[in-house]
């Protein structure tokens, strides 16, 4: 079950008992933090990322809940909180775009029979009147398109029904950038190019949020427009930014540079997290490593890594994809504007790809040559004390066991020997031979207890 928003990765991010705990003991945190999300446009004070997912884990953790899991919900009331999103619902109705709970399924479940009815005529009545409004606006050029269109357009990302939809609204808002770079203008360019290109890429679509700090709560430096936080496939868009329009690059305009901007990081989520072993790649471990350790470690242990045993490639890589999808989107969205920017996006392009062939030949720092030690040791402790990171991604059980400690040298080995993808698994598993091997593991093997086939994969 994913919605564009929120997806068992997400999830994964919060702990379970935290969720149900809130819902049962604090309804009214909920109550504020959705209150929070429908003025996310125009907040009175500054949104913190984790508020924003939170809300819609735990929306998304109900939702599940009822349709698939209700046992989960068996000690918890919903009343509370039920009543509390339906008061809110009566007060300001923009809120059935927001959440889950509002979807129809879902909501039949979770609101009482007379609150979903009226929540269903509202529905009903709202998107006649949206669709009526959306033909007027995409066959008129120049015109902004208004809140309510882009946040019902926002809402129905995933919905397979709504494709035309959404394409229409979504070349409309390209082939007329500069007036409508308003708030839900920017939001939903952002939010349905990472899950166009999370498509292509084959992998859940990001969560993705307009804010100032990232999930754990570290602000954004001003240099950075967008920060991609690992594992819970959550992507911080840098708010102040993007609503001051300090985004422009390139002479583009700045919807033009946002798409360049998520693109990028939603390469970077999809290396941190593959859906299936063919995926996997040296690059998408990178990128799952770095991100780890940029949450786990001490500043000063993540400053040593990242100046002297990260690779760069991923980034380059990252930007390579982000230049060239967004080449595609205004080629195929836009194709009159092209002629006037190609030039600029294939130059990105070339700096990108020119920079990946440099930097493989290019790693002459002394500590990168035994990164591999740092690498695999920063790791191996992090694992010992957080195993739940195990359940995030699948790249890591290629070097570690279901209990979360490092495989042995045979069993390395074996994990390339039997996978799909043994190019890939090879290169990921290159570091942690090699700290098996300079810590004497080949010497601790009894040749003759080992099976003729693992004494052949050992030569």
């Amino acid at each position: 079950m994913v919605m564009y928003m929120v997806s068992d990765r997400l999830l994964k991010s919060f702990k379970e008992e935290e969720i149900i705990k809130t819902i049962r003991d604090n309804s009214k945190l909920l109550s504020d933090l959705a209150h929070v999300r429908l003025g996310r446009d125009e907040p009175i004070f500054d949104i913190k990322t984790n508020w924003l997912a939170f809300i819609d884990a735990t929306d998304y953790y109900i939702a599940k809940s009822l349709l698939l899991e209700p046992e989960n919900l068996e000690y918890v009331s919903l009343d509370e909180y039920r009543n509390n999103l339906y008061k809110i619902f009566l007060d300001n109705p923009k809120i059935a775009y927001d959440s889950i709970l509002f979807k129809q399924k879902i909501a039949k479940l979770f609101f009482t029979e007379e609150q979903y009815e009226n929540i269903r005529k509202y529905k009903l009545e709202k998107t006649k009147d949206i669709s009526t409004r959306y033909f007027t606006v995409i066959k008129t050029p120049g015109k902004t398109v208004d809140e309510d269109i882009l946040r019902y357009a926002i809402y129905s990302i995933d919905d397979k029904s709504m494709t035309n939809f959404l394409e229409g609204l979504y070349q409309y808002l390209l082939q007329n950038p500069l007036v409508n770079e308003t708030y839900y203008g920017k939001e939903f360019i952002l939010k349905y190019s990472s899950y166009l290109l999370s498509n292509k890429l084959g992998v859940p679509s990001s969560s993705i949020y307009v804010c100032n700090d990232n999930f754990w709560g570290e602000k954004i430096s001003k240099n950075d427009f967008a920060i991609n936080c690992g594992t819970s496939g959550v992507i911080s868009v840098h708010r102040d930014p993007l609503l001051k329009g300090e985004l422009l690059q390139n002479n583009l305009p700045l919807l033009y540079n946002a798409l360049m901007i998520i693109a990028h990081d939603t390469v970077h989520t999809a290396q941190s997290y593959n859906m299936t072993e063919k995926m996997i790649s040296e690059l998408g471990f990178d990128k799952l490593r770095t991100s780890i350790f940029k949450k786990y470690l001490s500043s000063d242990s993540y400053d040593e890594y990242s100046a002297n045993y990260q690779g760069n490639e991923m980034e380059n890589m990252a930007d390579a994809i982000g230049w060239d999808f967004t080449y595609q989107m205004i080629s195929k969205y836009n194709p009159d504007a092209i002629d006037n920017i190609k030039e600029i996006l294939a130059a990105r392009m070339r700096t990108s790809l020119e920079k990946i062939t440099v930097a493989k030949y290019n790693k002459t720092n002394d500590k990168r040559e035994v990164a591999w030690q740092y690498n695999v040791k920063m790791m191996d402790d992090i694992m010992e004390a957080h195993p739940e990171l195990l359940d995030y991604s699948l790249m890591l059980k290629i070097p570690y066991n279901n209990d979360a400690t490092r495989k042995d040298l045979i069993s390395l080995l074996e994990t390339e020997n039997n996978s799909d993808n043994k190019t890939e698994v090879s290169k990921i598993l290159n570091d942690y031979y090699l700290y098996a091997i300079n810590n004497n593991e080949l010497d601790k093997i009894n040749i003759n207890s080992l099976t003729e086939d693992k004494q052949i994969m050992l030569i």
